[in-house]
């Protein structure tokens, strides 16, 4: 059984965040190409469409400026969640994996975890597509408990590694 306590905090959370973008690291890339060409027709054919060159503007701005608003959005939930600086624990055992802060739990069995990625500094176990869970590892750092966490996870759960 593997306890780890951690602080819910902006940091830590955006660091979960950014372990969850480089898992679509590549469509990040799309969007950001598709947003430039998108604008530089858009320019093109505001000379002869005006609507339709503003439109493709307009969407093209959006796909550059997308990951800048989802991170701007995903930071006024944390800044806002009642959460905010306590002790957020988590129990990881053969059974199951226990998420405790303040008075509220919750436990997630293992077949109930859609994905885990493994990084460097944690974890991320996907109930659903886009809904994670963050379990930060770096407190392991060098020991033989973070080797034997992640191959438990890998072992219990449909895994990927991210560097």
């Amino acid at each position: 059984m593997f306890v780890i306590e951690t602080v819910y905090s902006e940091p830590e959370m955006t660091r979960a965040q950014n372990w969850h973008w480089k898992k679509y690291r590549m469509l990040q890339h799309w969007w950001t190409i598709g947003g430039a060409l998108a604008v530089v027709i858009g320019l093109a054919y505001a000379t002869v469409n005006f609507a339709l060159g503003g439109l493709l503007m307009v969407y093209g701005g959006y796909c550059l400026l997308r990951k800048r608003m989802l991170g701007s959005q995903f930071l006024k939930s944390i800044r806002s969640s009642p959460d905010l600086g306590k002790t957020l624990r988590w129990t990881v055992s053969e059974e199951r994996i226990v998420q405790e802060i303040g008075e509220s739990a919750a436990q997630i069995s293992w077949t109930s975890i859609l994905q885990s990625i493994i990084t460097p500094d944690g974890i991320l176990v996907y109930t659903q597509k886009n809904v994670y869970f963050w379990i930060p590892t770096d407190c392991l750092e060098g020991t033989p408990e973070k080797a034997a966490l992640n191959k438990l996870v890998e072992f219990k759960t449909r895994s990927k590694k991210l560097s």
